[in-house]
């Protein structure tokens, strides 16, 4: 008679394991697809930047504004300034 016992509560507690399994089973492949949608979401925002940073690179590079000097060169340019320097060679 106790053997039937043992194998009566053997029996309950397989089912209650399979059950415990069934929902650890069930947790699990929710966390994996929780996962699965996650990882889809960061590779497409990688492949978006990565494209973003391509676009950019192919940009040309003189196409930015150069920033403008400010003073410095006061000398002036062209045949003004040749002329300027004759009248100082022929008055010394």
């Amino acid at each position: 008679m106790l053997t039937a016992i043992c194998v009566c509560s053997q029996a309950a507690f397989s089912r209650e394991n399979a059950h415990l399994d069934s929902d650890r089973f069930n947790q699990l492949d929710e966390l994996l697809n929780q996962t699965g949608m996650y990882t889809k979401f960061l590779s497409e925002q990688m492949a978006q930047m990565s494209e973003e940073m391509d676009g950019a690179a192919e940009q040309p590079v003189g196409s930015k504004r150069k920033a403008t000097r400010q003073g410095g060169n006061t000398r002036k340019k062209g045949s003004a300034a040749t002329s300027a320097s004759l009248k100082v060679a022929c008055c010394s």
